[in-house]
């Protein structure tokens, strides 16, 4: 399930990097392949969530981003946003959310000392500021709507990457303190591993 996690936010990034690299069509052209990624990145935080709920501690804010993806997507795919103000707004809405959400994550990977964590506050970090900066300046300063939402869209799969990949390092984790107890009550051998 990690690997699909990854993958999902690698599918996200990329999306992102191919709207850059189409920056004279007009964002109707681009919201269905922009939603069907946000549907797969929702659908696999989703799926992540019940696998690892009672592994992972920032399991919770994986649902929930998943699901504020997922719904957001429908609103993508049905067309519903019509002008590039609200493409702004709506978009930076969401990098807000998930910052929040990253940064709640950071704190319980925090709490049970998950090695890496930091990388998820710094995500967490720059995804509040972009959304931030998307919502308290509508006409950009100068950045362009596909530097603005392609840059979004990049931050956000780079997120999920880290998520997925948080989600190893806490199994590892969990794995050698099971193994480290194991040892000391004297159920395993610490030569064979038996």
């Amino acid at each position: 399930m990690r690997i699909v996690v990854i993958c999902a936010g690698i599918l996200l990034a990329g999306t992102g990097i191919w709207y850059f690299a189409n920056p004279g069509a007009p964002f109707i052209a681009f919201a269905f392949p922009l939603g069907i990624s946000m549907l797969v990145c929702g659908l696999c935080n989703m799926l992540a969530f019940i696998v690892f709920r009672k592994t992972a501690p920032h399991a919770p804010a994986l649902f929930a981003e998943g699901l504020i993806t997922l719904v957001l997507s429908v609103v993508v795919l049905s067309n519903m946003i019509l002008t590039d103000g609200m493409i702004v707004i709506f978009f930076g809405l969401w990098s807000q959310f998930t910052g929040v959400l990253r940064i709640t994550a950071f704190t319980e990977l925090r709490k049970n000392k998950v090695r890496g964590c930091n990388w998820e506050l710094g995500g967490g970090i720059l995804s509040l500021v972009l959304g931030v900066y998307c919502l308290f300046n509508p006409l950009l300063a100068g950045l362009s709507l596909v530097a603005v939402t392609g840059g979004i869209f990049i931050l956000s799969g780079a997120n999920t990457v880290i998520g997925g990949v948080l989600l190893r390092s806490y199994r590892a984790d969990e794995s050698a303190a099971t193994d480290c107890k194991k040892i000391k009550e004297g159920n395993i051998d610490a030569s064979t591993g038996i």
